[in-house]
């Protein structure tokens, strides 16, 4: 009896008995709603690390952009029958209207009851490791008076040998983000006549599939991390509230190279660090964190609001309804009453972890650590899953033989009107309740606006940088 989703999954089903005078039954099907929390990360390279000698500008330093979302999801969960035999049903039209995945918007309601859009929370954020040229590990600096193994060789006694080792994109990344810089620049060309006015229809053609490429190499540039989380109950507890994902290594984007170089004979080589090594190593030298957002992995994390819970849920700690024996099984439920469920709200977290965690529930990052901050997002969101039964009475005849029962629904099952008509009188026992219900994007919806959004942000990046130069 509420919530949104596939407009005609109603069944109603009519079951006529052998004998002449045996009752006709008429069932009437709807589903009891349930929200899943889906959460999504886009880790999209933007640059790599800078080369020895490159320009010691930020922009020619590592940087990578951080896209979150977080979506909750409606769907159909408990089956519920609705017996239309006798009673309330005598003499008059039962109506009910269904969500495209079978759960009810409207019971005998001349209004549909549907929810606007939800929340599809996007939020951007970039942490960018600035670099002024990749710097060699530790222990492998170059000795004294060494001279450039690209300078004439003289006979010096001198021979080439691994000295250091840096941190690098592995070159098939290195040719898709030239490529993508190159498309950026394009782009940012032709936006420049459109703000003079010299564009044309050809331009405009070429600014279309330009953004086309930056939205497909961008693609190719990011590592997508994805969590979700199905609350449910036990014993009226909440439970399924936290996940996290496994680290990200980076590996698809970055090597450790060495660096070659004419030295003594008996110069000795340095061994090679692990990724991680060598990530900590660039990092380090240009004073940051030692580790990139994400290398930790993250987590998703629900927390219900505990005094809305106790309200509306079941359980046995003081001050809660006693769940009965139709909360504690998840069987279809058969009855001439009208079911539904008061979701339960409750807030949603999505952080990067600061350090190693086996599983989940893991710390919250160090509030010092400021790439941390900056790539997090939270949400508020319904649960109808943690409610206890609620249920409309339309009785079996007599009373409600001359009454209209009327109940409306938002998108996450939450009742928007009740309502008794009773013959003349015309009272309704159960106002509107504005619940502020919407419907809920789709976490692939979500994800292409969040694509769509990074040559935005590339443009608004090189905007900022050009008005730092400007600012005296």
């Amino acid at each position: 009896m509420m919530i949104r989703g596939f407009g005609a999954l109603f069944a109603l089903g009519l079951f006529a008995a052998p004998s002449a005078h045996a009752r006709t039954t008429a069932e009437l099907i709807y589903f009891l709603p349930k929200v899943k929390v889906a959460s999504s990360v886009s880790q999209t390279l933007v640059s790599c690390p800078a080369a020895d000698g490159a320009d010691a500008s930020p922009s020619a330093g590592l940087e990578i952009a951080y896209d979150l979302q977080i979506v909750p999801k409606a769907s159909a969960d408990r089956q519920v029958v609705l017996d239309g035999t006798g009673g309330f049903l005598v003499d008059r039209k039962t109506k009910i209207t269904l969500a495209e995945d079978g759960t009810l918007k409207s019971f005998n309601g001349a209004s549909e009851g549907q929810g606007g859009p939800f929340l599809a929370s996007l939020i951007k954020v970039a942490a960018t490791a600035y670099g002024l040229g990749a710097p060699a590990l530790p222990g492998a600096a170059r000795p004294d008076g060494m001279k450039d193994y690209t300078a004439p060789f003289k006979g010096d006694g001198k021979v080439r040998k691994i000295v250091a080792y840096r941190l690098t994109c592995k070159a098939d990344v290195q040719k898709l983000v030239a490529k993508l810089a190159a498309v950026d620049a394009d782009i940012a060309d032709l936006e420049t006549l459109i703000a003079q006015g010299l564009n044309s229809p050809s331009s405009d053609a070429l600014l279309a599939q330009r953004k086309k490429e930056a939205l497909a190499l961008a693609d190719q540039l990011t590592l997508p991390v994805e969590l979700v989380l199905s609350p449910s109950t036990l014993n009226g507890a909440a439970t399924n509230l936290v996940t996290k994902s496994d680290p990200t290594t980076f590996a698809e984007w970055f090597e450790v190279a060495p660096v070659e170089d004419r030295v003594s004979p008996l110069f000795p080589v340095p061994a090679k660090p692990s990724l991680e090594q060598a990530i900590a190593s660039y990092l380090t030298a240009q004073n940051r964190t030692p580790f990139l957002v994400g290398q930790y992995g993250y987590q998703l994390q629900i927390t219900p609001d505990a005094r809305m819970q106790n309200w509306l849920g079941c359980g046995n700690a003081a001050g809660q309804t006693l769940c009965t024996a139709i909360d504690a099984n998840a069987d279809a439920i058969r009855s001439r009453d009208l079911y539904y469920r008061r979701p339960v709200p409750a807030s949603v977290k999505l952080i990067a972890l600061d350090q190693p965690c086996a599983s989940a529930p893991c710390a919250d990052p160090d509030d010092n650590w400021i790439e941390g901050k900056d790539v997090a997002a939270s949400q508020s969101v319904k649960l109808p899953q943690l409610s206890r039964l609620y249920s409309l009475p339309t009785g079996g005849g007599g009373i409600f033989g001359s009454r209209a029962v009327s109940a409306e629904f938002g998108g996450f099952g939450e009742p928007l009107m009740l309502s008794y008509e009773r013959g003349s009188i015309s009272g309704d026992l159960a106002g509107v309740m504005n619940a502020g219900a919407e419907a809920a994007t789709s976490i692939d919806e979500a994800r292409l606006s969040a694509t769509k959004s990074r040559i935005d942000r590339i443009k608004a990046r090189r905007e900022l940088e050009d008005l730092l130069d400007e600012t005296p």
